[in-house]
């Protein structure tokens, strides 16, 4: 069920303008935004640094790793998704791959940034939404929500885990990546404010808490987090990056060495090893019968 962002009445038409309220949110590329005040925020003819990220988002070994476990969790606790959110869609790639698992399942995009939904839209081909993580529009809506990297950024997390709870159907559930607070996460594009962080056992109490179960708790990039720390500890020294995605830009030969420490790291699991210190943190969690 969707439901009107401005006044919370049930849409009962296709389209999203609110019969009670008669508020129409604006459109742009065929994208509708249910956000629209964030738009100044996020925006402002970045498509060209855009595309850059979706070339590093594509290659960087991190991403491809955490997309592989997504995936995997994925497949082992719904391997029946009819339909999916992507919270903070970025680039796209995630849903690319995820298209290729579950090629039936409905899919749509979701993020903040309406430059970002053009370019995946452009891209893929996805049904794009903006709009507020902390004001989902939807009750009872997706079999499965993506929320990679997106608690950390809102202002309440807890607000967001209730809208996510709220959006899943009963039986559906959520799978969660955010940063690991026993790490030292190095600053990114630009200046912003702080982000939060997590211990893994204090995320799945906060998950708990919201309506879920987890079932499937995790941290990744362990191996190659000396390292990693290391790589980018250098880029301190240098001119602060502009481009998107430089703090996670990486040569060849570097990127493939990061990439084949975490093929390690996953078969070492995969044989019943638990690491406790990774770069990041993963959860797959079932929405609770009320």
């Amino acid at each position: 069920m969707r439901s009107c962002v401005r006044c919370g009445n049930a849409l009962s038409t296709q389209g999203w303008h609110c019969w009670s309220c008669d508020w129409q949110p604006p459109s742009t590329s065929g994208i509708v935004c249910l956000a629209p005040e964030l738009i100044g925020d996020h925006d402002g003819n970045q498509a060209s640094l855009l595309r850059e990220f979706a070339h590093v988002e594509d290659r960087n070994f991190w991403f491809a790793y955490r997309r592989r476990l997504i995936i995997e969790a994925l497949s082992r606790w719904f391997p029946q998704i009819e339909s999916f959110l992507d919270l903070s869609c970025g680039a796209g790639k995630f849903l690319d791959d995820f298209r290729t698992c579950y090629p039936a399942a409905t899919l749509v995009a979701a993020d903040r940034c309406v430059d970002a939904l053009r370019e995946v839209r452009r891209e893929y081909g996805f049904s794009c939404l903006q709009m507020d993580p902390m004001h989902l529009p939807f009750a009872d809506a997706f079999d499965v929500i993506g929320a990679f990297d997106v608690l950390q950024h809102a202002a309440s997390d807890g607000i967001v885990l209730d809208q996510l709870r709220k959006a899943c159907r009963q039986g559906g559930g959520i799978v969660v990546t955010v940063p690991h607070q026993r790490t030292r996460r190095l600053r990114g594009n630009a200046p912003r404010a702080p982000e939060a962080r997590y211990t893994l056992p204090a995320l799945i109490r906060k998950v708990n808490a919201a309506g879920f179960t987890v079932v499937h708790s995790q941290t990744f990039c362990t191996l190659a987090l000396p390292l990693m720390t290391l790589s980018m500890s250098k880029q301190r020294t240098r001119p602060f990056p502009m481009a998107v995605g430089d703090h996670r830009r990486r040569g060849p030969i570097l990127n493939d060495m990061f990439g084949g420490l975490c093929m390690i790291e996953r078969q070492l699991e995969k044989g019943g090893v638990r690491f406790a210190n990774g770069d990041g943190a993963l959860i797959v969690a079932v929405r609770r019968f009320a």
